[in-house]
């Protein structure tokens, strides 16, 4: 059977698309997959609320209370820096319209101490665990210095 040179450059040119259309990075083992990234995800939003509750307070505080909400959004951010160390971390947002008092702002930490822990637990990776251990130990030490009452 003779094959002309029209039918093998037809084959040879199809043969790439038919190859990407049936791979799927999904299905790929060999693919890295990160079992840990809806903890990562969650913890940075919750992060990402906790410095624009923090910023907004500081908007609205006298001077004191202010320098405090401030040094409390700087910790955040730290925290955000640590669970996204490279380049794709999320954009800080401007503060919120919503100024939350000294108690509220206790209770968002107490909440987030528990959403670290229960987030170590779960999690895959030793060096996160460690991270959110240490993360959520900062917020229920924020929590226990805004309990404290006007400093």
């Amino acid at each position: 059977m003779d094959i002309s040179r029209r039918v093998l450059l037809l084959a040879a040119a199809s043969t790439p698309i038919v190859a990407v259309g049936c791979s799927n990075a999904a299905d790929d083992p060999e693919a890295p997959q990160d079992p840990d990234s809806a903890a990562r995800t969650s913890t940075a939003q919750s992060e990402l609320e906790l410095i624009a509750a923090y910023r907004t307070a500081a908007a609205a505080a006298e001077p004191a209370a202010a320098d405090t909400y401030e040094f409390l959004a700087a910790q955040h951010e730290e925290h955000l820096a640590a669970i996204f160390p490279e380049d794709g971390q999320p954009q800080v947002p401007s503060p919120s319209g919503t100024v939350l008092n000294r108690k509220s702002l206790r209770q968002l930490e107490k909440q987030a101490a528990r959403q670290r822990t229960e987030a170590a637990i779960t999690a895959e990776d030793t060096g996160l665990v460690e991270l959110l251990a240490r993360i959520a130990a900062s917020e229920a030490g924020h929590a226990a210095y805004l309990q404290g009452g006007n400093r």
